[in-house]
């Protein structure tokens, strides 16, 4: 499978990532070894001074509602299940709830810690998303300012598309406690 992707540099210093960094599977692992998916977005880590891949924590709201959702009864939860996909090909948090395969019980318990996302390089809590302007066009060369600032020179983040070019990626699955904190890397 190929991917396009970003590249994002910085105007004063020679810093250059891609969002390939993204790539790949990555998951929350418990004590007991049970596992579940989460996504994961492009930030700035103030202690790394770099771009890096932070986990996307689900709106403590939308958690809410899905954790009502998994105690409901068996009622209320066939009612929900007809809140049917959020997207085409990814199940909705309340679904995921439901399901007891999911991970959904991991996830309770990131949740339970009621901490903020960590960098997925280093495990540090200082970290600040970085907005990609809306409607980016990988396939466009143009960069783009992003409004961050990179720590480690005070130069402005930009984005720029792969110009059309795709990359064959190898999947690998990133495994991290509940804390954010890397364990283990194995190949897909």
């Amino acid at each position: 499978m190929s991917v396009p992707y970003r590249i994002v540099t910085c105007t004063n210093c020679n810093l250059q990532e891609a969002s390939l960094i993204l790539n790949g599977y990555f998951v929350w692992r418990d004590s007991n070894g049970r596992e579940a998916s989460f996504d994961r977005e492009l930030a700035i880590c103030r202690d790394c001074c770099t771009v890096t891949p932070i986990e996307r924590l689900p709106d403590r709201d939308e958690f809410d509602e899905a954790e009502e959702a998994s105690l409901a009864g068996f009622w209320r939860k066939r009612a929900l299940k007809r809140k049917v996909y959020r997207s085409f090909w990814k199940k909705s948090l309340i679904q995921e709830a439901i399901d007891p395969t999911s991970g959904f019980e991991v996830l309770r318990q990131v949740m339970g810690l009621r901490r903020g996302p960590v960098c997925l390089a280093c495990g540090s809590p200082d970290v600040s998303s970085m907005s990609i302007p809306y409607g980016h066009d990988t396939a466009s060369e143009e960069p783009v300012p992003t409004g961050t600032i990179h720590p480690g020179c005070g130069g402005e983040l930009l984005v720029r598309g792969s110009g059309g070019e795709r990359v064959a990626v190898m999947l690998y699955k990133n495994v991290y406690d509940i804390h954010g904190q890397f364990v283990e890397r194995t190949r897909e």
